[in-house]
């Protein structure tokens, strides 16, 4: 689960952007950053059901979807691996996820959160990864707390400061959710 920029054996929480990147690179990975898992998978069909199933690297389940029932991951995969041929179609990320949210859109209890991780994980396959920043619960709060205009679904990496700003899109998703409440403090 993510928390907010407590570091394990740190007394001090880091209180500048610089600190929260270097604390970023130093003691977290991205709990969906499992590029080398998914981009290893023998077909496309495997990457689909794993990520489906928001499965980790290591065997594990990813901590944004632990609670989700087995049976709702399920159905996730059902209709995904059903969708192959369209998601294997996708010419970029932001189409990626279109597709993996149209397929998923009537399935109470995922969000847009899961349809990202699950869109993020494919698109590790496909070499298909996001070049903006998709704006959710976690990262829109981080981003607003930076100031960006929030209302809308994705941000450019070249509007956030550096270090920031150097950092994957991907990564920054990351960081502007694992960090949001750091960011509203250096707000303040």
């Amino acid at each position: 689960m993510r928390d907010s920029g407590r570091l394990p054996g740190k007394a001090l929480a880091p209180s500048t952007i610089e600190e929260i990147c270097q604390a970023y690179v130093e003691h977290r990975k991205c709990c969906c950053d499992d590029e080398a898992f998914y981009a290893e998978q023998p077909t496309l069909a495997d990457a689909i059901a794993n990520a489906a199933m928001a499965v980790r690297g290591d065997g594990s389940r990813c901590s944004h979807h632990w609670r989700k029932p087995k049976a709702l991951l399920a159905e996730s995969r059902r209709r995904l691996l059903e969708i192959e041929p369209a998601i294997a179609a996708a010419r970029d990320f932001d189409a990626l996820i279109d597709v993996v949210g149209a397929a998923l859109r009537e399935i109470k209890g995922l969000g847009p959160l899961y349809v990202y991780d699950t869109a993020l994980r494919i698109g590790y396959r496909l070499g298909r990864l996001p070049e903006r920043v998709f704006l959710h619960a976690g990262t829109r709060a981080g981003a607003a707390a930076l100031g960006l205009d929030v209302k809308r679904d994705t941000i450019a990496r070249n509007e956030l400061p550096p270090p920031l700003s150097e950092f994957s899109a991907a990564a920054i998703e990351d960081i502007l959710c694992i960090y949001k409440d750091r960011f509203a403090t250096l707000a303040r």
